[in-house]
C-alpha cells in the first residue's frame, strides 16, 4: 500500500511540475543593452541648445525711386550679432541685434540699427536623429520673423518683415561657419525720403560668421522601455512558478507525512520530514536535528538512570574524552556535562580572512542557524572564542583582531535570537596552535549545559 500511494504521488508530482513553464535562468538576469525609440528624441532642457552667433557683411537699402547706383554702388557694410537656442535638432529661434550704414534714396549716408526676432528651421537636423553618434557637418536654415528698425538720422521707427536662409559648417560640435543671405522688408518712410507707409522697401544683407554653442549641444534618444517591462514580466512569472512549484512541494510533503503515519513508518522516517525540513530544490542545505542531543538532554533530566545499564552505559563511554580523569570503572560523562566542565560533542570554528574580520566564505554562517535553533531550544550556554595568527601582526593588532572576530559571531548569534545572556564572549589572541598557520585565524562555538 506504502509503495502504491508513493508512485501514485509521484506521478502526480510529475504531471503537476511538467506544467510548470521552462525558465531559462542563466540569461533572464543578465543585463540588457538598451535599445532606442526611432526618430524619438528626449525634449530639451532650458538650459540645452543654446547658441550665440556674430557676423558682419554688406547690406544694400533697395525700393521704389532709389538712386541710379547699382547694387553694389549701393552696399555698406553692416554687421549683426545674435543668441539662440535649438528647442529640436531643426527646429529654433534667435534674438538679433545688428546695424551700420546704408544710402537713402538720394544717394546719402544714414546710420541704421535693427532689433529681430526670427523662428528657424534646419532641413537637415533630422539627420541627427537617425545617427546621434555621427557628427552633423552642415546645416541649412531657412529663417522668418519680425524686425523693428530705426534710422539713426531721421529717427524713424519703422516696423519689418524678416527672412532669409543661413547655410553652417561644423567645424566640431561647438563651432561652426556661417554664411548668410537675408531681407528686411520695411516701409518707405525708413530713409526719411518718402512719406507713405507702403511696404516698399528693403534692407537686403549678406554676411559671413561664426557661431557658438554654449554649454551641452547633443541630443538624446529615448531609450526604449519595452524590453525591461519584457524582462520584469518573465520574471514575475518565473518567481510566480518557483512559489507554485513550493507550494506543491509542501503538500506532497503533507500527503507524504499522512501515509507515513498510517503505515506506522513516521517515527522511522522523522528525519526526513520533522521540522522546517522540505523536499523543495531551493532547501539545498544538510540540516541536523541533533536527535542524540536531544537523547542527552532527557536522560540528564531522568536522574534514575542505570549506569550499569549496557546500552546507556555504553553509549555514554564512547563520548569519553582524554582530558577527563574519572574515578571508577564508570565516567560520569552526564554530570560533567552537568557541570559545565566540558562542551558537546565537538567545537564548531568559522575560519576568516587575513587582518579582517571578514569570512572565508559566507557559506558558513548556515551552521550558525542550527547552533543557534539549538541553543534556544534548550537554553544552552555558548561560548564563543576569537583568534589570530601570531605569525602576522603585533601582539596589540592581534588582540583586536581576535576579540573582533569573536564579536561578530556573538551578534550573528543574537541575530537568530539567541539571547545575549546565553552567549560568552572571549578572545585568545595571537595562537601558533594549528597547522597551516590559516587555521589559527578563526572563531570557535562550543556549546555547554547551564
Amino acid at each position: 500500500m506504502f509503495c502504491a500511494l508513493t508512485l501514485a504521488m509521484g506521478a502526480h508530482a510529475n504531471d503537476t511540475i511538467t506544467t510548470i513553464r521552462p525558465y531559462d535562468t542563466g540569461t533572464m538576469v543578465q543585463p540588457l543593452q538598451p535599445t532606442y525609440l526611432k526618430g524619438a528624441l528626449v525634449p530639451s532642457r532650458w538650459s540645452h541648445g543654446w547658441w550665440i552667433e556674430a557676423a558682419g557683411g554688406g547690406v544694400a537699402l533697395l525700393g521704389s525711386h532709389m538712386s541710379c547706383d547699382d547694387l553694389f554702388g549701393r552696399t555698406c557694410f553692416a554687421y549683426n550679432v545674435a543668441v539662440g537656442k535649438w528647442f529640436t535638432p531643426s527646429i529654433g529661434s534667435r534674438l538679433s541685434f545688428g546695424g551700420g550704414e546704408m544710402k537713402n534714396g538720394m544717394n546719402e549716408r544714414q546710420g541704421w540699427h535693427s532689433y529681430r526676432f526670427e523662428l528657424m528651421y534646419d532641413v537637415l537636423g533630422n539627420r541627427q536623429v537617425k545617427s546621434l553618434d555621427a557628427p552633423q557637418r552642415w546645416s541649412l536654415i531657412p529663417y522668418v520673423g519680425m524686425a523693428m528698425l530705426q534710422n539713426t538720422d531721421t529717427h524713424k521707427k519703422p516696423f519689418g518683415i524678416s527672412y532669409g536662409v543661413q547655410a553652417q559648417y561644423h567645424i566640431n560640435n561647438r563651432i561652426g561657419v556661417t554664411a548668410e543671405i537675408g531681407n528686411i522688408t520695411t516701409m518707405c518712410v525708413f530713409d526719411g525720403v518718402r512719406s507713405h507707409d507702403r511696404f516698399k522697401h528693403n534692407l537686403l544683407s549678406a554676411s559671413v560668421g561664426v557661431s557658438v554653442n554654449i554649454g551641452n549641444g547633443k541630443w538624446r534618444r529615448v531609450i526604449d522601455a519595452r524590453p525591461y517591462m519584457e524582462q520584469n514580466v518573465y520574471l514575475s512569472d518565473y518567481v510566480s512558478s518557483l512559489q507554485e512549484q513550493q507550494l506543491h512541494d509542501k503538500q506532497m510533503l503533507e500527503q507524504l507525512r499522512k501515509i507515513l503515519a498510517i503505515e506506522g513508518l513516521l517515527s522511522k522516517y522523522s528525519d526526513v520530514i520533522s521540522g522546517n525540513a522540505t523536499l523543495s530544490a531551493t532547501n539545498t542545505f544538510p540540516r541536523n536535528n541533533y536527535s542524540g542531543l536531544n537523547s542527552l538532554r532527557e536522560r540528564i533530566k531522568n536522574r534514575s538512570y542505570q549506569h550499569n545499564d549496557k546500552v546507556a552505559n555504553d553509549s555514554v563511554k564512547s563520548q569519553k574524552s582524554n582530558a577527563i580523569v574519572g574515578s571508577g570503572n564508570d565516567y560520569d560523562y552526564l554530570a560533567t556535562l552537568q557541570s559545565s566542565d566540558q562542551c558537546i560533542g565537538a567545537p564548531i570554528y568559522f575560519f576568516f580572512e587575513l587582518c579582517t574580520a571578514n569570512l572565508k566564505t559566507s557559506s558558513q554562517l548556515i551552521n550558525l542557524d542550527e547552533v543557534a535553533r539549538i541553543v534556544t531550544h534548550y537554553n544552552l550556554k555558548v561560548v564563543v572564542e576569537g583568534a589570530a595568527d601570531s605569525a602576522t601582526g603585533s601582539v596589540s593588532l592581534n588582540s583586536s583582531l581576535s576579540k573582533s572576530r569573536a564579536d561578530y559571531i556573538a551578534s550573528e548569534l543574537q541575530r537568530r535570537n539567541v539571547s545575549s545572556a546565553q552567549i560568552v564572549v572571549r578572545s585568545s589572541g595571537g595562537i601558533n596552535d594549528y597547522s597551516p598557520i590559516e587555521a589559527n585565524r578563526h572563531t570557535k562555538i562550543e556549546l555547554y549545559v547551564p
